[in-house]
Parts: C-alpha cells; structure tokens; sequence
C-alpha cells in the first residue's frame, strides 16, 4: 500500500453567528493538522486556536480571549478516535441577570472521543468571582469530561467570610437531542 502525508493549515477570520438565542465572534481561528497513512489505516495531530472568541446566550456573557485545543487522532478498521486537551487562559464568564462574574479564567480539560471513561482529570480556576461589585474569592478545582458533559469538584475560597470555603460538586450535561444544558450540584 502506498502511504501519504498531508501537512494543512486553515484560518477562519472575523466569524461571527447571529440567532434569537445566542451571539458569537471570533476573530481569529487557525486550524493546523499533520495526518499520515495508508489504506484503512491513518493518524496524526492536531492545533486549533482561536483567540478573541466573546459570545451571549441566555443567561451568560463570555469572553475567552485564549482557547487552545491540541490533540491526536487516529482511524483504525473504521474506528475513529480523537484525544486531546482544551486550555483556556484568561477571560470570565458573566451573569447579567445575577450580577456575577467570574474573571481571570483557567482551565485545562483532558477529552476523548468517543468517551473514554480512563480519560484524565483537568483543572479549572477563577480568580475572582463579584457579586454586585463585592469581591468574593477565587475558585479552584478538578473538572473531567463525562459522556453527556462534564463533573466537577471545586473550592471557593472566600474574601467575605474569613477562612471560608465552599465546596461545590455535581455535573454539567450539554443538552443533546433537544434536550436543555443542565447544572446539578452535590
């Protein structure tokens, strides 16, 4: 069998998406991928960045301005699989409606695809979280993908309650098939 390497690199500029229920921009995304193979058989790896990336749904505000997702992939007997890791540097998240915001984000999530149930751990922090202009304290904890979303375990440490801590557990589903995005705590 002859086998075959493509290098590709692919750049999407000023995207943006209108509906009644959401809003997003991203100026800046860039695709780069490396496959190699032959027949029924091929792998490679792979960057996606997008930089700038700011959005509105119901009930949130976002701004990310660094998402880096880097990972592998691999087609075996027609069996496709990817794995890989998501890092956000910076950014938060808001709550209009709450006056809440949640700055200075950070994460790093481990995914595979199809779910894998061995797959890793990441981790997630905020350094500030405000509640109508009162700074409350970060946010630190352990975030895995789950088949339909994802499980957390975090901690705030608080600035209102001196030595506080809370401790916050539970899933986030991503609402397939119709179905509403989800948030249940432990």
């Amino acid at each position: 069998e002859k086998s075959l390497r493509l290098e590709a690199t692919a750049r999407l500029e000023a995207f943006r998406a209108v509906s009644q229920a959401a809003r997003l921009r991203l100026p800046d995304l860039v695709l780069k991928a490396d496959a190699r193979g032959s027949g029924r058989h091929f792998e490679g790896e792979f960057t996606l960045s997008g930089h700038g990336l700011r959005g509105q749904t119901a009930p949130l505000k976002f701004d990310l301005p660094h998402l880096i997702t880097t990972g592998t992939f691999d087609r075996r007997d027609n069996q496709f699989r990817v794995t890989g890791r998501t890092q956000l540097k910076g950014g938060g998240v808001e709550l209009p409606a709450h006056d809440i915001r949640l700055m200075g984000l950070r994460a790093t999530l481990p995914f595979t695809w199809p779910f894998d149930t061995a797959t890793g751990r990441g981790r997630l922090a905020a350094d500030d979280i405000t509640w109508q202009k009162i700074s409350l304290g970060g946010l630190r904890g352990r975030i895995r993908q789950a088949n339909t979303g994802g499980v957390f375990e975090l901690t705030h440490a608080s600035k209102v309650l001196t030595g506080g801590h809370l401790h916050l557990g539970g899933t986030l589903g991503i609402g397939i098939g119709g179905r509403a995005p989800r948030l249940d705590l432990d």
